[in-house]
């Protein structure tokens, strides 16, 4: 039987397949799902390596992908007993890798199975909710509760998931970790009395939007008439109940020392220790050479959403030896490196045989006894622990995001909240020119000040900047070392959204971005190549010359001829002849059958024409970034500061319009029934977009 389930924060369907009648259709009105979120929960994997699967995707009522059929679904996933059923410290956690990003063979390996050599290949078997985009690879396995670190091996090469949450851990490299807890809780029950409820051959399985419609999991029986089971969501859709804690500081490693308390007792009287891995972000908080480092520690298995907040924590924080050379005596004023390199010469590939990296500096503790204070061990330890009367420990009183800067714990709400994507225009914008030399001086403030706020609050919570721009990467990367006051971003999108460039793996939080070689998302350019010609865009731009620039009187201008951005064709059209070029062009287009559009922007007295392929676009570009990281239509956000933006900015996405936009896109702002989707704000530039963020709810 195929129920759908509440959709509040989630869809589901229940599929369950009863003894006589087989599988058929049931009615929500006679089954009843229902989504609980007890406490968590967190631990490994029973596999060495792990089956992605990747199968055709199918359009269902709505604009999501669903099962082919209750049957379909069944045969997914064969029923297998004993390897269905969780046992306590076990939850089901879904792993996805972008179709987009490309790959014929992925597999995951990590913690879980201590990095073992032999990996299982993934199938894809989870598909992107838009039918013409590359199905993802997926899979759903039991793991035990607890922290886990992995990554996923593409065609052979490592590589970590973007959507999933980035660390450099203390030997250097950079991996996805995940706390995976008993975060969703699914419970389903037949109608009293009917044979499915009575019979023991019943089988019951759930998929849902977690696992884009694609894959069921098993769930287990609990009573007479009951099936119960316990996903673990990954983070851009929930995160897990925890305490999230983030230590600004110069030692390049350091230990979390802590006790679990409950009601401000310890669970356990013995000092537990936890290695502080880096943070994805860029941030100095205090001083030159500083970072934010990151640690997550979980809450007891089983514990009920009712009982989070009598559990604290208590801890203090243990650097390098006393008289090592690797740290100076300040937990704050130390430089480290970007990035360690590995035994295989790589830098950041994670682990990739069974053997730990051999670097004991970088998770060497020295021991605490059960009733030891910090003070014990500063003849063998630097100690950060509170230095007031009467105070020898940290406390963090209950579950959430925290930060320890300077002594002082303050709360990261932010952290507990799911990640944002940000994608933006940067001229005007994020970044501005000025004559008036104190003028400049206030632009860049702002700059800086956007910068401060998405290293130290948005970056470690995992969002995502996007910048959308008509520079290109070369113009970029100069742009990033004229202004290091600039955020640097994750993904790149430039000409008019026909080339999209990613960073390497965490390169953007620990390497200098204008050093590395950003990666083009060929995906997106192989999509763009089925129907479009060259030669035929420039063919039809070319007649225009002909019939506009006549009598030594020039209205248009090549802007660019495919040279550097060959699914782009540019013009710069006079406004006096505009409106007759762009229905010639159309009439040309569509003569030579060009699977192509006609984009027009800018402001003044000279406009832009773009020729691109029908599926390139500002927007469209973004709405494949946007499904690479996950990220849901209402946290994403576009900003921008001219008629250039509109392309972006006329979405279904909140958007900003910075106070210091021209006339002409303001006058677009007032003419649009938007309902608030759109905001004009007061402050220009990049103060303007902070602005926006928090008028839209999404500023933390």
């Amino acid at each position: 039987m195929l129920t759908r389930g509440p959709r509040q924060q989630h869809s589901y369907y229940v599929t369950a397949q009863a003894p006589l009648s087989g599988p058929v259709q049931g009615r929500l009105a006679l089954y009843t799902p229902r989504v609980l979120h007890p406490g968590p929960l967190t631990a490994p994997c029973r596999h060495n390596c792990l089956l992605l699967q990747q199968q055709h995707v199918v359009q269902v009522a709505g604009n999501h992908a669903g099962p082919l059929s209750t049957s379909s679904v069944l045969r997914q996933q064969p029923t297998e007993p004993l390897e269905d059923q969780l046992d306590q410290d076990e939850v089901w956690v879904p792993f996805r890798w972008p179709g987009q990003l490309g790959g014929n063979k992925v597999s995951i390996s990590g913690s879980f199975c201590d990095w073992q050599h032999n990996h299982t290949d993934l199938a894809q078997a989870w598909v992107s909710s838009h039918t013409s985009y590359p199905a993802d690879w997926v899979g759903m396995y039991k793991f035990k509760v607890g922290q886990h670190e992995y990554k996923y091996n593409v065609d052979g090469v490592w590589k970590a998931a973007p959507a999933d949450p980035l660390v450099m851990d203390p030997e250097g490299n950079i991996n996805n970790k995940r706390l995976c807890v008993k975060n969703c809780h699914l419970e389903f029950s037949f109608r009293p009395g009917s044979i499915a409820a009575r019979s023991l051959q019943t089988v019951v399985k759930v998929t849902g939007s977690w696992s884009n419609w694609q894959i069921a999991t098993p769930m287990q029986r609990e009573g007479s008439n009951k099936w119960v089971t316990d996903i673990s969501l990954p983070v851009r859709v929930g995160v897990a109940p925890a305490f999230y804690l983030f230590y600004a500081t110069g030692w390049k490693h350091c230990t979390l020392m802590y006790k679990l308390l409950k009601d401000g007792q310890p669970i356990d009287p013995e000092w537990q220790h936890l290695a502080m891995d880096d943070s994805p972000s860029r941030a100095e908080p205090s001083g030159e050479g500083s970072r934010w480092k990151q640690a997550i520690v979980a809450l007891p298995a089983g514990v009920m959403e009712q009982d989070r907040d009598k559990y604290g924590l208590q801890f203090f924080m243990q650097g390098p030896q006393v008289g090592g050379s690797s740290d100076r005596d300040s937990p704050s004023s130390t430089s480290i490196k970007a990035a360690a390199t590995l035994k295989d010469g790589s830098t950041g590939m994670g682990r990739q045989s069974g053997e730990p990296a051999q670097l004991p500096e970088a998770r060497w503790h020295a021991c605490l006894s059960a009733g030891g204070k910090p003070e014990d061990l500063k003849s063998q330890v630097k100690v950060d622990a509170p230095d007031k009367a009467g105070k020898t420990t940290y406390l963090l009183r209950w579950p959430g995001g925290w930060k320890l800067q300077n002594g002082t714990i303050t709360k990261f709400n932010t952290m507990i909240k799911p990640p944002v994507l940000l994608c933006s225009d940067i001229d005007g914008t994020m970044v501005n020119e000025h004559t008036d030399k104190k003028e400049q001086f206030w632009m860049d403030n702002r700059t800086k000040e956007f910068q401060e706020y998405w290293e130290s609050s948005a970056a470690l919570a995992r969002s995502v900047l996007v910048y959308n721009t008509g520079r290109s990467k070369g113009q970029l990367i100069w742009l990033l070392k004229e202004k290091p006051m600039l955020a640097v971003p994750d993904v790149l999108i430039t000409a008019v959204g026909t080339k999209i460039w990613y960073l390497p793996d965490g390169m953007r939080a620990f390497q200098d971005p204008t050093v590395v070689d950003w990666i083009e998302d060929t995906r997106w350019s192989e999509r763009l190549d089925e129907g479009w010609d060259l030669q035929q865009a420039l063919s039809a731009a070319g007649e225009m010359f002909k019939v506009f620039n006549r009598d030594a009187v020039e209205h248009v201008k090549w802007l660019d001829k495919g040279e550097e951005h060959p699914h782009r064709v540019a013009l710069q059209v006079n406004t006096q002849v505009l409106d007759e070029l762009v229905d010639r062009l159309l009439t040309a287009i569509d003569k030579r059958q060009l699977q192509s559009r006609i984009i027009t922007s800018g402001a003044g007295d000279w406009r832009y024409v773009d020729v691109v392929h029908k599926l390139a676009g500002k927007l469209e570009a973004l709405e494949w970034v946007r499904q690479v990281y996950g990220v849901p239509v209402e946290r994403c956000v576009t900003a921008g500061d001219s008629c250039n933006d509109i392309l972006m900015l006329d979405g279904k996405m909140p958007a900003v319009v910075v106070g210091n936009a021209q006339e002409e896109l303001v006058s677009w702002y007032h003419e649009q029934n938007d309902r608030g989707r759109i905001v004009l704000t007061d402050k220009p530039e990049a103060a303007g977009v902070l602005e926006g963020l928090a008028r839209h709810g999404l500023y933390g």
